[in-house]
Protein backbone atom coordinates (compact mmCIF):
# COMPACT_ATOMS: atom_id res chain seq x y z
CA UNK A 1 0.00 0.00 0.00
CA UNK A 2 2.73 2.28 1.08
CA UNK A 3 4.63 1.78 -2.88
CA UNK A 4 1.24 2.18 -4.55
CA UNK A 5 0.96 5.67 -2.84
CA UNK A 6 4.51 6.62 -3.66
CA UNK A 7 3.54 6.16 -7.06
CA UNK A 8 0.92 8.00 -7.24
CA UNK A 9 2.30 10.94 -5.35
CA UNK A 10 5.19 10.55 -8.06
CA UNK A 11 3.07 11.16 -11.00
CA UNK A 12 0.98 13.74 -9.13
CA UNK A 13 4.33 16.32 -8.90
CA UNK A 14 5.33 14.31 -12.37
CA UNK A 15 1.86 16.49 -13.84
CA UNK A 16 1.63 19.14 -11.72
CA UNK A 17 3.58 21.53 -14.12
CA UNK A 18 0.95 21.30 -16.27
CA UNK A 19 -1.64 21.59 -13.63
CA UNK A 20 0.02 24.46 -12.40
CA UNK A 21 0.04 26.27 -15.93
CA UNK A 22 -3.49 25.34 -16.60
CA UNK A 23 -4.29 27.26 -13.60
CA UNK A 24 -2.29 30.54 -14.79
CA UNK A 25 -2.74 30.21 -18.10
CA UNK A 26 -4.76 33.14 -18.68
CA UNK A 27 -2.86 35.63 -17.01
CA UNK A 28 0.35 35.20 -18.29
CA UNK A 29 1.26 37.48 -21.46
CA UNK A 30 1.86 36.65 -24.99
CA UNK A 31 5.42 36.35 -24.85
CA UNK A 32 7.18 34.74 -21.95
CA UNK A 33 10.66 34.77 -20.95
CA UNK A 34 12.15 31.10 -20.97
CA UNK A 35 15.61 31.73 -20.58
CA UNK A 36 17.81 34.43 -18.51
CA UNK A 37 21.63 35.68 -18.10
CA UNK A 38 23.20 34.97 -15.02
CA UNK A 39 21.92 37.89 -13.14
CA UNK A 40 18.74 36.78 -14.24
CA UNK A 41 17.65 39.43 -16.66
CA UNK A 42 15.23 37.81 -19.39
CA UNK A 43 17.39 36.95 -23.25
CA UNK A 44 15.30 34.42 -24.56
CA UNK A 45 11.03 34.14 -25.12
CA UNK A 46 8.56 31.59 -25.96
CA UNK A 47 5.18 32.13 -27.10
CA UNK A 48 2.39 31.98 -23.84
CA UNK A 49 1.30 27.89 -25.23
CA UNK A 50 4.94 27.09 -25.32
CA UNK A 51 5.94 28.24 -21.82
CA UNK A 52 2.94 26.80 -20.28
CA UNK A 53 2.64 23.30 -21.58
CA UNK A 54 5.99 23.00 -24.26
CA UNK A 55 8.14 23.07 -21.49
CA UNK A 56 6.85 20.65 -18.78
CA UNK A 57 6.13 18.58 -21.90
CA UNK A 58 9.96 18.50 -23.26
CA UNK A 59 10.68 17.97 -19.32
CA UNK A 60 8.28 15.13 -19.02
CA UNK A 61 9.70 13.12 -21.79
CA UNK A 62 12.97 13.27 -20.41
CA UNK A 63 11.59 11.98 -17.32
CA UNK A 64 9.97 9.13 -18.92
CA UNK A 65 13.04 8.27 -21.13
CA UNK A 66 15.11 8.03 -18.21
CA UNK A 67 12.10 4.93 -16.53
CA UNK A 68 12.44 3.60 -20.04
CA UNK A 69 16.13 3.54 -20.27
CA UNK A 70 16.20 1.96 -16.63
CA UNK A 71 13.92 -0.82 -17.34
CA UNK A 72 16.08 -1.63 -21.22
CA UNK A 73 19.18 -1.76 -19.36
CA UNK A 74 20.68 -5.22 -19.15
CA UNK A 75 21.93 -4.86 -15.27
CA UNK A 76 18.58 -3.80 -14.36
CA UNK A 77 18.31 -5.92 -11.51
CA UNK A 78 21.28 -3.82 -10.25
CA UNK A 79 18.98 -0.81 -10.89
CA UNK A 80 16.55 -2.15 -8.56
CA UNK A 81 19.07 -3.34 -6.23
CA UNK A 82 20.11 0.10 -5.70
CA UNK A 83 16.97 1.66 -4.92
CA UNK A 84 18.00 5.31 -3.49
CA UNK A 85 20.12 6.94 -6.17
CA UNK A 86 17.25 5.72 -9.03
CA UNK A 87 14.57 7.51 -6.98
CA UNK A 88 16.88 10.31 -6.35
CA UNK A 89 17.54 10.64 -10.05
CA UNK A 90 13.62 10.51 -10.37
CA UNK A 91 12.28 12.27 -8.18
CA UNK A 92 15.17 15.21 -8.84
CA UNK A 93 14.11 15.27 -12.41
CA UNK A 94 10.46 15.76 -11.06
CA UNK A 95 11.24 18.90 -8.43
CA UNK A 96 13.68 20.11 -10.89
CA UNK A 97 11.15 20.57 -13.39
CA UNK A 98 8.47 21.90 -10.86
CA UNK A 99 10.80 23.99 -9.68
CA UNK A 100 11.34 25.58 -13.29
CA UNK A 101 8.35 25.74 -14.39
CA UNK A 102 6.92 27.60 -11.22
CA UNK A 103 9.97 30.27 -11.76
CA UNK A 104 9.49 30.44 -15.07
CA UNK A 105 5.47 31.64 -14.37
CA UNK A 106 6.16 33.17 -11.39
CA UNK A 107 8.45 35.77 -13.38
CA UNK A 108 5.85 36.15 -15.99
CA UNK A 109 3.37 36.92 -13.67
CA UNK A 110 6.10 39.96 -12.17
CA UNK A 111 6.63 38.33 -8.90
CA UNK A 112 10.03 39.65 -7.47
CA UNK A 113 12.78 36.95 -7.00
CA UNK A 114 16.36 36.08 -8.61
CA UNK A 115 15.72 33.16 -10.46
CA UNK A 116 19.37 32.12 -11.54
CA UNK A 117 20.16 31.74 -7.60
CA UNK A 118 16.82 30.07 -7.26
CA UNK A 119 17.60 27.00 -9.88
CA UNK A 120 21.64 27.53 -9.48
CA UNK A 121 20.85 26.01 -5.90
CA UNK A 122 18.20 23.74 -7.05
CA UNK A 123 20.19 22.32 -9.71
CA UNK A 124 23.59 22.37 -6.83
CA UNK A 125 21.50 20.61 -4.18
CA UNK A 126 20.62 17.99 -6.80
CA UNK A 127 23.92 16.80 -7.31
CA UNK A 128 25.03 16.69 -4.02
CA UNK A 129 21.84 14.38 -3.49
CA UNK A 130 22.84 12.16 -6.46
CA UNK A 131 26.80 12.83 -4.99
CA UNK A 132 25.33 11.71 -1.60
CA UNK A 133 24.16 8.12 -2.88
CA UNK A 134 26.50 7.37 -5.69
CA UNK A 135 28.91 5.15 -3.59
CA UNK A 136 25.90 2.72 -3.65
CA UNK A 137 24.55 2.31 -6.91
CA UNK A 138 25.47 -0.53 -8.42
CA UNK A 139 26.91 -1.61 -12.01
CA UNK A 140 24.48 -0.74 -14.78
CA UNK A 141 24.38 1.07 -18.24
CA UNK A 142 22.26 3.76 -17.54
CA UNK A 143 22.88 6.08 -13.91
CA UNK A 144 26.40 6.61 -12.28
CA UNK A 145 29.96 6.82 -13.61
CA UNK A 146 29.59 4.52 -17.03
CA UNK A 147 33.18 4.58 -19.11
CA UNK A 148 34.57 1.37 -20.44
CA UNK A 149 37.08 1.25 -17.40
CA UNK A 150 33.81 0.86 -14.56
CA UNK A 151 31.13 -1.09 -16.73
CA UNK A 152 34.16 -4.04 -17.31
CA UNK A 153 35.57 -3.99 -13.68
CA UNK A 154 32.69 -4.22 -10.52
CA UNK A 155 35.98 -3.62 -8.43
CA UNK A 156 36.64 -0.25 -10.57
CA UNK A 157 33.33 0.67 -10.77
CA UNK A 158 32.38 0.13 -7.01
CA UNK A 159 35.90 2.08 -6.35
CA UNK A 160 35.49 5.23 -8.59
CA UNK A 161 31.92 6.01 -7.33
CA UNK A 162 33.45 5.87 -3.66
CA UNK A 163 36.16 8.08 -5.48
CA UNK A 164 32.99 10.55 -7.20
CA UNK A 165 30.46 10.47 -4.21
CA UNK A 166 32.09 12.52 -2.27
CA UNK A 167 33.28 14.81 -5.04
CA UNK A 168 30.14 15.37 -6.69
CA UNK A 169 28.50 16.49 -2.77
CA UNK A 170 31.26 19.04 -3.07
CA UNK A 171 30.67 20.05 -6.31
CA UNK A 172 26.90 20.34 -6.06
CA UNK A 173 28.04 22.74 -2.78
CA UNK A 174 30.50 24.60 -4.89
CA UNK A 175 27.53 25.47 -8.24
CA UNK A 176 24.78 25.72 -5.32
CA UNK A 177 27.33 28.42 -3.59
CA UNK A 178 28.17 30.24 -7.19
CA UNK A 179 24.61 31.28 -7.89
CA UNK A 180 25.23 33.88 -5.26
CA UNK A 181 28.20 34.75 -7.33
CA UNK A 182 26.95 35.29 -10.83
CA UNK A 183 30.10 33.01 -12.08
CA UNK A 184 29.02 31.06 -15.24
CA UNK A 185 32.62 30.43 -15.38
CA UNK A 186 32.99 28.53 -11.57
CA UNK A 187 30.03 26.55 -12.83
CA UNK A 188 31.14 25.56 -16.17
CA UNK A 189 34.80 24.43 -13.99
CA UNK A 190 32.85 22.65 -11.28
CA UNK A 191 31.03 20.45 -14.56
CA UNK A 192 34.24 19.75 -15.85
CA UNK A 193 36.05 18.59 -13.01
CA UNK A 194 32.78 16.62 -11.88
CA UNK A 195 32.71 14.76 -15.58
CA UNK A 196 36.14 14.52 -16.18
CA UNK A 197 38.06 13.30 -12.77
CA UNK A 198 35.98 10.31 -11.93
CA UNK A 199 36.63 9.01 -15.55
CA UNK A 200 40.60 9.52 -15.19
CA UNK A 201 40.22 8.25 -11.35
CA UNK A 202 38.67 4.86 -13.26
CA UNK A 203 41.50 5.12 -16.10
CA UNK A 204 44.01 5.34 -13.64
CA UNK A 205 42.70 2.30 -11.25
CA UNK A 206 42.58 0.16 -14.81
CA UNK A 207 45.78 0.39 -15.67
CA UNK A 208 47.05 -0.49 -12.20
CA UNK A 209 45.36 -4.04 -12.84
CA UNK A 210 47.69 -6.76 -13.61
CA UNK A 211 47.08 -7.46 -17.29
CA UNK A 212 45.81 -3.88 -18.62
CA UNK A 213 49.43 -2.91 -20.49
Amino acid sequence: MKEKWSRILFWFFALFPFLFSALYYNRLPKQVATHFDSFGNPDGYSSRAFAAFGTPAILFASLVLVIVLFRMDPKYRNISASPKPKAVILWGIVLVSNLTQAAVLLKALNVKFDITVVLGIAVGVFLMAIGNYLPKCKPNYTMGIRVPWTLASEENWRRTHRFAGPLWVCGGFVIAASAFLRSVWIILAAVMVLSIAPAVYSYVIYRKEPGSH
